[in-house]
């Protein structure tokens, strides 16, 4: 991995330390969007490589941890509902880290966090729920290795949470692995993508899909591919286009598109991006937005009622930001059938 990436990652992480007819014609030709900040009188700390999820059960977002751009890291919990973040104070909860992650259960009605690292650049491998009100740590028979810049996704075709990725320093990891709300189990795919952290991954319930794109690649530096996951393997698609190479960026699913959103990022340069894709299942399609949030990249995203959000991110190594955003459609597409 590029001495450059290792050390933007390590700071943004821890600082402590013509194409196919859809990507010919942009989306935002039939359907408007505009990201919208959302101007709070309260809202968390500025802080990059933190992690958010939406508790559909208490129709919440949940927010934990990440970087402030200097020690200590951050180990504090914010909810965002009716428009309002407020910051919790749980009896119990998970140690400070960044570069975690996270994901709702939907069925077993909590929010999963698991791995990062901590203000000793220690990689860890916890797995954490939060049931509303309160964090627990759990105890399973089997877990992945400790790592930093995994991504978790919750897959309702299976009723579990997908695991893909991360680093534990030099080492890039590439394994994928499933929470069934007691045990971690190590899937061992036929196929899979290369190892890599800090790539951007969601669910496609258009395809029935979990979508992943990008991030840091070892040697290879940032990449720019995609790859779905079925259910039991991992298949490459080729698309046409494509956002360029990245790490860090943001990806959710947009209802009002019927289509999985990414937005932003950053590659080896030091150069951050404020783009926004949209993937109908077979390419990429770069929309044209109104207005955008700045460039950033490593900011937490989750799909808020079928809105993509995004919290905080990091501009250059230095600019930590602590702003929301949810992108808003006008003239939605009709619904898209799986």
């Amino acid at each position: 991995m590029p001495a450059g990436l290792i050390r933007r990652s390590l700071l943004i992480g821890a600082l402590v330390l013509l194409a196919s007819t859809r990507a010919a014609v942009p989306a935002s030709a039939s359907a408007q969007t505009n990201w919208s900040k959302l101007l709070r009188p309260a809202h968390p700390p500025s802080r990059a490589a933190s992690s958010m999820a939406f508790d559909a059960s208490r129709r919440e977002v949940v927010l934990f941890g990440g970087s402030p751009g200097g020690p200590p890291l951050l180990g504090d919990t914010w909810t965002f509902k009716a428009g309002v973040w407020t910051e919790r104070n749980p009896a119990t909860s998970p140690p400070s880290r960044s570069g975690h992650a996270m994901a709702y259960d939907a069925v077993r009605r909590q929010i999963v966090m698991f791995g990062g690292l901590n203000d000793q650049l220690g990689y860890l491998n916890d797995t954490w729920t939060w049931n509303g009100e309160d964090w627990s740590l759990q105890d399973p028979a089997a877990s992945p290795l400790a790592r930093f810049g995994a991504r978790l996704v919750y897959n309702p075709m299976a009723g579990s949470v997908l695991l893909f990725g991360g680093t534990a320093g030099e080492e890039m990891l590439g394994d994928t692995w499933t929470w069934d709300g007691a045990t971690w189990t190590d899937l061992d795919p036929a196929s899979s993508p290369p190892a890599r952290s800090q790539h951007g991954m969601s669910y496609d319930p258009a395809h029935h899909q979990i979508v992943l794109f990008g991030g840091a690649q070892g040697p290879g530096g940032t990449s720019d591919d995609t790859w779905v996951w079925t259910g039991s393997t991992w298949v490459q698609k080729h698309p046409v286009a494509h956002p360029v190479d990245r790490t860090g960026a943001a990806m959710a699913w947009d209802s009002s598109l019927g289509m999985v959103i990414l937005f932003g990022g950053g590659n080896d340069e030091n150069a951050d991006y404020a783009d926004t894709w949209a993937w109908d299942g077979d390419n990429w399609n770069q929309l044209e937005p109104t207005r955008s949030p700045p460039a950033r990249t490593h900011m937490s995203v989750t799909s808020m009622r079928g809105r993509p959000m995004i919290f905080g991110g990091v501009r250059g190594l230095l600019d930590y930001l602590g702003d929301t955003w949810v992108l808003r459609t006008e003239n939605p597409l009709p619904p898209r059938s799986g």
